[in-house]
């Protein structure tokens, strides 16, 4: 049994999560668009809704796991950040309690395993999360929180003139070398 929305029940540990949150800004930020803005994530769950509707299956049975809204957080955790995988978030979010905050998970539910994440993302689709990270920047933009006038792009790689090391050009170019080193000592000596 998948439930939608997170619970806004708290137990005794999650009051350390809200200030974890609080500190990491831009979490703080993303989570405060998307409480205003429950209809950010509704595309997701009419599609859950009726992809369980369409093969029939009953949404109301099974073993109770976490929030369909938390999965979806997990997975915009791994957009946010370019340089994670599902494994970085599934660890980050167990040892940063601003991340497990921003999931709206409690300090002591279990952080789904990374497998778990990459099926959920590719049950809805990279292009739909995609379309939920741009609509935040949008909000974000006509809310004036940022600008969104300037694009920030890596520069530091740079095309340079040379070959590919395989193993025999690697062994030529050490022979060549060492010639080289050989001819100038027969010229001293």
């Amino acid at each position: 049994m998948l439930k939608i929305y997170a619970s806004n029940q708290k137990s005794i540990f999650d009051y350390c999560l809200d200030d974890a949150l609080k500190r990491n800004q831009m979490l703080f930020k993303i989570n405060s668009i998307l409480n205003e803005t429950p209809n950010l994530i509704q595309p997701f769950i009419d599609f859950y809704l009726e992809d369980r509707k369409s093969k029939q299956i009953n949404i109301h049975f099974g073993k109770p796991t976490i929030a369909l809204e938390s999965f979806i957080r997990l997975i915009l955790l791994k957009h946010l950040h370019k340089n994670c995988d599902y494994r970085d978030v599934e660890s980050r979010t167990n040892t940063d309690y601003s991340w497990k905050a921003f999931a709206k998970l409690s300090a002591v539910d279990v952080v789904p395993d990374f497998t778990t994440l990459a099926k959920w993302e590719e049950f809805f689709g990279e292009k739909t999360i995609r379309e939920l990270h741009d609509k935040i920047i949008d909000h974000c933009r006509q809310k004036k929180i940022i600008k969104g006038s300037k694009m920030r792009t890596d520069t530091t790689v740079s095309e340079a003139n040379i070959h590919y090391p395989t193993d025999a050009s690697i062994l030529f170019d050490g022979i060549r070398s060492i010639t080289r080193t050989v001819e100038k000592i027969k010229q001293t000596v």
